[in-house]
């Protein structure tokens, strides 16, 4: 995310982003629309009901910031959206019961949203879209519902043990993050998925790493993968039974709480990938984007490119084989082994990390900056980088490989695989 869209959220009050929504109802069940409010600071821009969708007119750039505010003046909702070709952002009429501002990209200025006109009485649960395309910088939300869900059974049958769900406050978070915007688009690890039963209800118990710690949460089969990486591109549209141990995904949550959707963000391969004879694509871009250009199909997550430098602002991934850890800096390399083109990160010493050893069955493993290591010899790295023979022969029968989430030149979240 970059300086200026930071300073815009921070200028709108968003401390947490959410792309899931809520209606708010009158005493009849039916949406009411926002009133009108009189002594508005910001200057203001209409919207008007087409179905049951709400449709902004007339707006600048290609993107902004959708805000929602209670009756206390408590941000409750926050979405960032695509501005279509013909000027116009739609939205769900599901958030019409809030106050709603919007934050131009573009210009940097902040409008109130008047809402007239239209039918707000049928009712609507924004579904995902399944296209592998990329779509707008993904949302995240707010505080989930504590309630009891199913725990993991390794078994195949079904299981029917009850456990508390695990809680999750989006505002408590590990201090790498820095801002709560940062900490909800944080990815999580899947562990292990099993087959159970809630309430007479079959579904999937998902046991995942998220901010360094073990989560398990229970999915019913409607929860589908709505977004995935070119090489698995033929996983969307499926529950998430399909997910499996070392999968890297992100969960978009409603306020609720509850996990909506699921985003594909990467899969390890099952065989060290400088040995085998797949091609994923210039710098193995098919594994952890969609058309090589988004992360998650989210067009707010790019790819790093080797031999290009790291923006010091904006969200970004990147994957390759590690060359070298020294200190703070970790430097990624692709199957061509050049390390002049190696891409060169900042790690910090709290950053969350975790280890997947594909040669195991089970566990994924939290680790500290130490534990992010190289398999190519640092007499060998020394020799080459920096050289006009910069070039290591990637001969040996298994390398570590790290998947990283870096945000605003800074490594957040990253995961090493080991073969």
């Amino acid at each position: 995310m970059n300086r200026k869209f930071i300073a815009a959220l921070a200028a709108v009050c968003i401390a947490s982003c959410g792309i899931g929504v809520f209606a708010a109802e009158n005493n009849a069940g039916e949406v009411s629309p926002t009133p009108i409010q009189q002594g508005m600071e910001e200057p203001w821009i209409g919207a008007s009901m087409s179905g049951t969708d709400m449709v902004i007119d007339d707006v600048e750039g290609d993107s902004v910031v959708i805000t929602g505010y209670d009756d206390d003046g408590k941000l409750v909702y926050a979405q960032g959206c695509d501005v279509s070709e013909d000027g116009t952002v739609t939205l769900s009429k599901d958030i019409l019961g809030y106050d709603l501002k919007m934050y131009s990209v573009l210009t940097g200025e902040i409008f109130e949203v008047h809402i007239s006109g239209g039918d707000p009485a049928a009712s609507a649960t924004p579904s995902p879209t399944a296209t592998p395309s990329a779509t707008a910088a993904p949302s995240p939300t707010a505080t989930p519902d504590p309630s009891a869900t199913a725990t993991p059974d390794p078994a195949d049958e079904p299981d029917t043990t009850a456990k508390p769900q695990s809680t999750y406050n989006p505002n408590i978070f590990p201090d790498v993050y820095e801002k709560t915007v940062n900490a909800v688009n944080a990815f999580s690890v899947i562990e292990q998925t099993a087959s159970t039963v809630r309430d007479s209800e079959q579904g999937y118990t998902i046991d995942y790493m998220f901010q360094g710690e073990e989560r398990s949460d229970w999915f019913d089969t409607d929860v589908t993968i709505v977004s995935a990486p070119d090489a698995y591109n033929s996983l969307i549209g499926s529950d998430l039974s399909v997910l499996r141990r070392g999968d890297v995904v992100y969960f978009n949550k409603s306020f609720s709480g509850e996990i909506v959707e699921a985003a594909l963000l990467f899969r390890p391969t099952s065989s060290d990938i400088v040995n085998g004879s797949e091609d994923y694509g210039d710098g193995f871009k098919e594994l952890f984007t969609v058309n090589g250009t988004a992360v998650g199909g989210y067009s707010g997550w790019k790819p790093l490119s080797f031999g290009g430098s790291v923006p010091n602002s904006g969200n970004y991934y990147a994957f390759g084989i590690i060359g070298r850890r020294a200190g703070e800096t970790l430097y990624l390399i692709d199957g061509t082994g050049d390390t002049n083109k190696s891409i060169e990160l900042t790690v910090p010493e709290n950053v969350i990390a975790y280890k997947c050893n594909m040669n195991n069955t089970m566990g994924i493993e939290p680790i500290r900056l130490a534990g992010i290591s190289s398999v190519i010899a640092s007499s060998l790295w020394d020799k080459a980088y920096g050289t006009d023979d910069s070039v290591i022969e990637l001969d040996r029968d298994g390398y570590n490989y790290a998947l990283a989430r870096v945000v605003d030149g800074t490594v957040m979240d990253i995961i090493v695989y080991t073969y």
